[in-house]
């Protein structure tokens, strides 16, 4: 049970987690890089650049009363609208 290496404590003496505790919160562990990173990086680099904020365009495409639809196709649309709120649903 008892594993020692060289003069360290052995493993259950150990302190869980990373040995430096300076590290901010929004930072996460990269597995692939073995490094931490910053998580709003690409999201602040799009702001330095210019990006604005806008609303979200929906998905979902209301009927007009000049298209000509027919049983079959309201059926199609009910179906689409549909599912795009379960999707809506299940993100919330």
């Amino acid at each position: 049970m008892e594993e020692y290496m060289g003069d360290e404590q052995p493993m259950y003496d150990r302190p869980i987690g990373p040995d430096n505790t300076n590290i901010p919160k929004r930072y996460k562990w990269s597995k692939k890089r073995g490094e931490y990173y910053d998580t709003m990086e690409g999201i602040n680099r799009w702001k330095e650049a210019g990006g604005k904020r806008r609303p979200r365009k929906d998905k979902i495409i209301g009927v007009k009363p000049k298209d000509p639809v027919d049983y079959g196709n309201l059926l199609n649309i009910v179906e689409q609208q549909g599912k795009m709120i379960k999707k809506m649903i299940r993100k919330e």
